[in-house]
């Protein structure tokens, strides 16, 4: 059987004691730092997130208010081709995300503007809905690696819809708005998806991913709404932590993400210092242990030893003054 040197079972215990500590805070402390790291996260997700919902929300805003502006003045409004060519011109050269403008009369003819002349209007739904007196939208459209909209408003004339002001829209502006996130921070990727959850936007590691890359938006809802504090896998199949924006425009949805592996730095620079602090009172215990078995032991050793000389002389004089005492009476 095996015996251990108490010593030594004295040197480990007071290490472990003396570690122990540093230990279990680091533990503690890594607990809520990570538990902090998400709430701030998530936080500055939803501020973000917040922030470029409004900027799309006022981009959309600004294309319905131009339009229609266009429909309610009198050239269009009087179906005058040649006047209306101004203002819409104008509207063109000073807005380069309008991919064309052009104007529509009841009976599906091209008033103003150029469209692909194999275009068949009667089949439009969105087109349709301007000519019972709404805004219509049609589905995103995808050519190549750009995303288009058409947008239809109403022309009204003394109360009767006679056409419709339409644009083909460029949604590559909104690129620009989800490329300013990374201004806030690098790490955070915000896109845009349509209701089947297909990029209207590029990603910030998928360059092309417009019109391509996919996303299960029910499963992304459904996980958020679950546990904001909890990750998910994300369309490359990474951890992240997320927060999701509805936009109320031909239902699209904002997806603003940070990987569980950026929020997870902090954590791993303080499991660092802990085992640096550790290694480093292991080592201290050590050495304090070696010095004290050691030349301090020698030290309190010669110490005894001197003091045990000097109270042998102190003895001895005090001996001699006695016996001389005792001679002279």
């Amino acid at each position: 059987m095996i015996r251990l040197n108490p010593k030594y079972i004295k040197i480990l215990g007071m290490i472990m004691i003396s570690i122990l500590p540093t230990i279990v805070a680091s533990f503690l402390f890594l607990d809520i730092d990570n538990e902090t790291n998400v709430n701030l996260t998530m936080s500055s997700l939803y501020t973000v997130g917040n922030n470029y919902k409004h900027q799309v929300n006022n981009w959309i805003e600004e294309i319905l208010f131009t339009l229609k502006a266009l429909a309610y003045s009198n050239p269009v409004k009087n179906m005058d081709r040649d006047k209306m060519a101004e203002i819409i011109e104008y509207v063109k050269a000073n807005k380069d995300l309008y991919r064309e403008i052009y104007v529509v009369d009841r009976n599906y003819n091209v008033i103003y503007g150029y469209v692909n002349e194999l275009t068949d209007f009667r089949n439009e739904e969105w087109l349709e809905k301007a000519f019972q007196g709404q805004i219509g939208i049609s589905t995103v459209r995808f050519r190549g690696n750009s995303a288009i909209i058409e947008v239809a408003v109403p022309i009204v004339n003394e109360k009767a819809v006679v056409g419709a002001m339409c644009a083909s829209i460029r949604l590559s502006y909104l690129n620009d708005i989800m490329e300013d996130i990374k201004l806030m921070d690098d790490t955070v990727e915000g896109y845009l998806v349509n209701k089947e959850g297909i990029f209207i936007t590029e990603s910030r590691f998928h360059p092309d991913a417009v019109g391509r890359e996919k996303v299960d938006v029910k499963r992304v809802k459904l996980n958020i709404d679950y546990s904001r504090e909890t990750p998910y896998l994300d369309y490359r199949g990474e951890e992240v932590y997320g927060i999701y924006f509805d936009i109320p425009f031909n239902n699209w949805t904002l997806i603003v993400e940070k990987d569980k592996k950026e929020i997870n730095k902090n954590n791993k620079d303080i499991v660092k210092i802990g085992e640096y602090l550790t290694g480093f009172e292991v080592a201290a215990m050590a050495l304090l242990q070696k010095l004290f078995n050691g030349e301090f032991k020698n030290i309190f050793s010669k110490s005894i030893i001197v003091d045990k000389e000097l109270n042998l002389e102190l003895n001895l004089d005090e001996k001699g003054k006695k016996d001389d005492e005792d001679d002279v009476v």
